[in-house]
């Protein structure tokens, strides 16, 4: 969910695919990063909301994204390292 901070109405809400998991969601310049418990990474408009695009690691997600520079990272429970960014 995004909410208004002047008036605090839902300004948009994203359904992820699996379970949300331990992980939360990261705001990145104009983007938001989330993790799924069920492997699945997203890249959410943070204005509107929109899916930008998905990935599905194929493992369990159990931690919060990490952003550093232009490129964000996931670790997963199995200890795989994904990188995306330029």
């Amino acid at each position: 969910y995004a909410i208004n901070r002047k008036d605090g109405s839902v300004q948009w809400k994203y359904l992820q695919k699996g379970d949300s998991g331990e992980s939360s969601p990261v705001v990145c310049s104009d983007k938001v990063i989330a993790c799924s418990k069920n492997g699945f990474v997203s890249l959410l408009d943070a204005a509107t909301g929109e899916l930008l695009w998905e990935y599905d690691t194929g493992e369990q997600i159990t931690a919060s994204p990490a952003v550093i520079k232009d490129a964000f990272y996931i670790l997963t429970a199995k200890g795989t390292l994904f990188c995306f960014g330029k």
